[in-house]
This record gives structure tokens, sequence and C-alpha cells, in this order.
């Protein structure tokens, strides 16, 4: 009985590569869904002991 991994060695790497397209193409579609819109992002430092937020 010959081992699967044996048959085609490289076969989890083209599953790893199917996997990555995957998420590359999900990717920009959400980002061509964002784009043109007034989406923005701040990143906001919150001092707990004092309760200042500092952009």
């Amino acid at each position: 009985m010959a081992n699967a991994n044996l048959a085609n060695p490289f076969a989890s790497c083209s599953m790893k590569l199917k996997r990555a397209h995957s998420h590359t193409e999900a990717f920009a579609r959400e980002f061509k869904a964002l784009d043109g819109t007034d989406f923005a992002a701040i990143y906001v430092n919150y001092n707990r002991a004092s309760g200042d937020f500092r952009p």
C-alpha cells in the first residue's frame, strides 16, 4: 500500500496556494466594495487612568 503523500508530495502546498488565492479574491471583493466610500480609520491612544483620548 503506497502512502498518499508519496503519490503527490506537493498536495498540501497546492491546497495552501488555492486557499491563499481564495483569500486574495475575497479581500479584493471587500476592498472594491469600500472603494469610493468615505471609509476612514483612526487609531486612538486611550489612557485609562486619565480618561484622555489622543489620536
